[in-house]
């Protein structure tokens, strides 16, 4: 379980969509669609008890994943939702409060306080 204090400010949940054909004893997996959504958003805040519906980017057979999901792919959701395979999901609400990640300043002003709280033994 990872808690929400060490999720980063840039996580993003990478999900993808795979035919799986099982050929004799052997499985093919084949990719038909993936999706990108990143945890926190533009206003720094968690999604937090929040529903989506994330509609995906078709794999094209000209540009297979080169992986099983695409991290590096767009966190933007596909524009054409009408004709688009869609996921949706569901984060559970941790909090009445929406949850804000901390201002850069804050962090370095944390880190700051914590670098010099620590002891080296050399």
């Amino acid at each position: 379980m990872v808690l929400c204090r060490d999720i980063p400010q840039g996580a993003t949940l990478c999900l993808a969509v795979y035919a799986v054909y099982k050929k004799k004893k052997k499985e093919e997996k084949v990719p038909l669609a993936w999706v990108n959504q990143p945890l926190f958003d533009y206003r720094c805040q968690f999604c937090n008890g929040v529903s989506k519906t994330l509609p995906c980017w078709p794999v094209s057979p000209e540009e297979p994943l080169e992986d099983l999901l695409n991290p590096i792919g767009t966190v933007v959701t596909n524009p054409n939702a009408a004709d688009a395979s869609s996921i949706s999901v569901q984060f559970n609400e941790y909090s009445q409060q929406p949850i804000i990640y901390p201002s850069m300043e804050k962090v370095l002003e944390l880190a700051s306080k914590e670098m010099t709280n620590v002891s080296y033994n050399v």
